[in-house]
């Protein structure tokens, strides 16, 4: 049964790229190739159209006159002064000050815990019996 489908599959590629093929030189139509297999005429007719449709139109598909120069003048120019300086884009230039400000409150932040847990430790350090009294069960502990 699985190699029916696969000869089956395989079958339609080959007859899919012969297809491809004839329309790409241009010698028929799609409706002249879906007469030669009329039973896989819903299975090919969507990509044979796709392809016919855009063989007829590569022309707006190529990019404008001058593009292609004007593209790589601009790229090197950005590679030139890459090497000068780092390339500052304007939009990217704005996401960079506010991580940046992120990044210093979150610095903060994470100073002034370790402040905070500083000063809770040299208060437990100089004078643990005080501070942890309060802290234990009543009449379980003495100190």
């Amino acid at each position: 049964m699985i190699s029916k489908i696969l000869q089956t599959q395989d079958e339609l590629a080959r007859i899919l790229q012969l297809c491809l093929e004839v329309i790409e030189s241009g010698q028929e139509t799609v409706d002249s190739l879906l007469s030669r297999y009329p039973e896989l005429w819903d299975t090919l007719r969507p990509p044979l159209e796709a392809a016919a449709w855009l063989y007829n139109h590569t022309y707006l598909m190529n990019p404008r006159p001058g593009f292609v120069d004007a593209s790589r003048q601009r790229l090197v120019y950005h590679l030139y002064y890459e090497r000068a300086g780092p390339l500052v884009i304007p939009w990217f230039e704005h996401k960079q000050i506010f991580s940046r400000n992120i990044g210093g409150r979150k610095m903060a932040v994470q100073h002034s815990l370790v402040f905070t847990l500083l000063i809770l430790l040299l208060i437990l350090y100089v004078n643990p019996a005080h501070t942890i009294k309060p802290l234990l069960p009543a009449g379980r502990f003495t100190l």
